[in-house]
């Protein structure tokens, strides 16, 4: 009789697997339930979307605000400790509805508006520190400040 060895992967949320294998010529199948096999996420997990955010060209003078919304989709509230934006053209500020926790399934948005100091291109990213396994989860930030005369 020979051994075999079989490697399951799961993508994040699925919550039930069907395998069926060929064991000595008699046909088997089984179902397993997600959580034994780590795909259910025990405590808080973070869904950032979207996962860049992009202001693109932004005359100098004004703004441009995007959105971003945070979701928790584990199963465990999720403990929002800090917010840190950094932009290396200007400033980023930011407004949310997130306050300091998130309940499992829950979301909420965080407003960013940009508000560039100089011509030229503006890199950064918004940091969110928390208590999901993968804390700090960091979106970047891009866009292009032009001049008036370069419209």
């Amino acid at each position: 009789m020979r051994n075999h060895r079989f490697s399951i992967g799961l993508k994040a949320g699925l919550t039930a697997l069907t395998v069926t294998l060929l064991v000595t010529g008699t046909l088997c199948s089984t179902t397993a339930a997600g959580g034994a096999f780590g795909s259910n996420q025990n405590g808080p997990a973070v869904r950032l979307s979207p996962r860049r955010i992009n202001f693109g060209d932004v005359t100098l003078g004004k703004s441009a605000s995007r959105e971003l919304t945070v979701t928790n989709t584990g199963n465990a509230t999720l403990n929002i400790m800090s917010i840190s934006i950094e932009s290396n053209n200007g400033s980023v500020d930011e407004g949310t509805s997130c306050g300091s926790s998130l309940a499992p399934g829950a979301s909420c948005t965080v407003s960013l508006t940009w508000f560039p100091d100089h011509p030229g291109k503006m890199t950064g990213n918004i940091t969110f520190t928390d208590n999901a396994p993968n804390s700090p989860q960091t979106v970047p930030l891009k866009g292009f400040a032009v001049s008036e005369n370069d419209r």
